[in-house]
């Protein structure tokens, strides 16, 4: 179990979150420095009363590792626009699985199209379900992963899944190494996105502390569309024809990883 939050709140009245570590840029990797490594990232600045939800869960993490946290606002900051914005927490300890419930709740009733964005797809079933389903009922499915992760495990477990999303009509584009696509965020038609640092992926939903915003506002979720669009304009579109040819050895190696995805 580990932390996987990326949190930054300032004078109780600003709050940065997102998929970006503080590290740095070649997460101090020999190996990735080699490579010319390089992770892209999407963060989010908040204003308004989400600010203080932010800081609570903040000052939780606080207190399970140093005792008593600064004191918090004595009042929340005032409303900063019109978008609705709801913090999600998710992780051991709080048993509800509320990351993974809202993924699927949003990819469930989706209407026209749905955009994800993931360096680790590792889905339960009913998480696959729902994003095989709303695919085959005619809802535009589209998967942002990168070509190559920093995880190998974990990203031969997420290519045993292609096959079911191909099949199943999804679009999987494949942004182009040497970068890591390590933003996480899920685009709902026209107006709701849900970003932070949580993965698709077992591990995430199950076993790390993490951080999520899910926002309703036309603002918000074209910006993230716009960076889904310039990845679309650099990514591959992988064919379930090209899938279907990689050779056998590829496809044991895959499904064996299924079985440790959880722990990596």
């Amino acid at each position: 179990m580990r932390n996987h939050r990326k949190v930054v709140v300032v004078d109780h009245e600003v709050a940065f979150l997102g998929s970006l570590n503080l590290i740095d840029p070649g997460h101090e990797k020999r190996s990735a420095r080699r490579k010319g490594l390089r992770w892209q990232n999407v963060l989010v600045r908040l204003h308004g009363p989400a600010v203080g939800a932010v800081e609570a869960v903040f000052a939780a993490d606080w207190r399970s590792e140093a005792g008593d946290p600064p004191p918090l606002a004595d009042q929340p900051p005032a409303p900063a626009g019109d978008d609705l914005v709801q913090v999600v927490p998710s992780g051991p300890g709080l048993d509800r699985q509320s990351a993974l419930r809202m993924t699927t709740a949003l990819v469930s009733g989706a209407q026209r199209r749905v955009g994800i964005t993931t360096p680790y797809l590792v889905p339960d079933e009913s998480l696959l379900h729902a994003v095989t389903s709303a695919s085959m009922s005619g809802v535009e499915v589209e998967l942002f992963t990168g070509e190559i992760a920093d995880k190998a495990i974990t990203t031969r477990a997420q290519r045993s899944y292609y096959d079911a999303l191909l099949s199943a009509g999804v679009r999987v584009w494949l942004y182009p190494a040497p970068t890591v696509l390590h933003a996480k965020h899920i685009t709902v038609d026209d107006d709701v996105v849900m970003l932070g640092s949580t993965n698709m992926d077992i591990r995430s939903f199950e076993l790390d502390l993490e951080i999520s915003l899910v926002v309703r506002g036309e603002g918000p979720t074209a910006a993230v569309r716009a960076s889904e669009e310039d990845r679309r304009g650099v990514s591959h579109l992988l064919t379930a024809q090209e899938w279907s040819a990689r050779p056998r050895r590829q496809r044991v190696v895959e499904d064996l990883a299924r079985f440790t995805s959880a722990l990596q």
